[in-house]
């Protein structure tokens, strides 16, 4: 003799239920999901041994970053530089580089071409002007080496910046100041394209 497990339906506590037997609605379920998993199963497949690995999302530019119009390098001093760039090469147009503060304001020289302070009526005085030098060098291969003549100062100074570009264009380095023999960091403050 079996023993029969009789239980409420849910949600109808009149009718009762044969537990020991699986419902035809679990049964079901039970079938269609042994379908899926069968048939999802044979779709993926298991890969050829030798696959093709992806293709990269963009081609390595080896010697060829190029960069046109405005270019600022970022000092890590908070000091910047403004110059135009033209393909590989900085434009060499005397007085064409200015030092910018972190403020943004360009950094001043005296008459006597000495480094000043901002502040004040000193930036619009007559006697005070920019701090202007005339760039030469650019990129060569994946590396930058870059010379600026600082020749409206007094005494003249030169930066002499180099530095290695990362696959996706940004340039970093170090420059260090002749003129105050101090070594920075610097960056451009994009990245430059690949030329084709």
């Amino acid at each position: 003799m079996s023993t029969k497990c009789l239980l409420p339906a849910a949600g109808n506590p009149g009718v009762l239920l044969d537990r020991t037997k699986p419902s035809v609605a679990i049964t079901s379920l039970v079938a269609v999901a042994a379908a899926a998993i069968t048939v999802a199963g044979q779709l993926a497949g298991s890969a050829p041994a030798r696959a093709i690995p992806p293709a990269p999302l963009h081609p390595p530019c080896t010697n060829n970053w190029v960069a046109y119009g405005p270019v600022i390098i970022e000092h890590s001093d908070g000091l910047s530089v403004h110059l135009n760039w033209n393909g590989k090469w900085a434009d060499s147009t005397p007085e064409g580089a200015t030092v910018y503060l972190a403020d943004g304001t360009p950094a001043q020289i005296d008459d006597q071409g000495h480094p000043v302070q901002h502040g004040g009526n000193k930036l619009f005085d007559s006697h005070h002007s920019n701090q202007t030098g005339t760039a030469a060098g650019g990129v060569q291969g994946n590396n930058i080496d870059l010379s600026i003549v600082w020749d409206t100062t007094r005494p003249i100074s030169t930066n002499h910046y180099t530095g290695t570009f990362n696959q996706d264009g940004w340039a970093t380095g170090t420059v260090p100041n002749s003129g105050n023999h101090i070594t920075t960091n610097w960056n451009f403050n994009a990245a430059f394209p690949c030329g084709g």
